[in-house]
């Protein structure tokens, strides 16, 4: 997304957080391919399993209030993989699938392919947002 920006020459208009910016830039857009769906899916996939101790991811769009965490109790990855493509389409249709270095996060923006709205989902750990008794 970045280079596309950078393609266009996109400037941000006064006004626009950087948020609404991306956000009315990515519903130009047009949805990803489906293999590369599934290859973003399988990076993150491989993502899910880097840090051994960490259990629980959130899958988040602010904007919706939707929340989705994944709690792996095992490492089945064909699952987690499985899951989470399912989720992903039952949200729309995937615009860009990016791994953001400098936060350690997928950064996930989906259409609606009815209204055309598309909004920003970001994938993470969430170890430290559960108490375990």
């Amino acid at each position: 997304m970045k280079n596309y920006i950078k393609e266009l020459k996109l400037n941000k208009p006064d006004g626009l957080t950087l948020y609404e910016f991306n956000q009315q830039t990515y519903s130009q857009m047009a949805p990803l391919n489906e293999i590369s769906i599934v290859s973003e899916v399988v990076n993150i996939t491989q993502w899910f399993s880097k840090e051994p101790d960490f259990k629980y991811f959130m899958f988040l769009c602010r904007e919706k209030n939707d929340y989705t965490i994944f709690n792996f109790q095992t490492k089945e990855l064909d699952k987690a993989r499985d899951e989470l493509l399912s989720l992903i389409l039952s949200r729309g249709a995937p615009v860009s699938i990016e791994y953001d270095h400098d936060l350690d996060t997928y950064e996930i923006w989906i259409k609606n392919l009815e209204t055309t709205e598309t909004n920003m989902y970001r994938l993470f750990d969430c170890n430290d947002f559960v108490i375990e008794i």
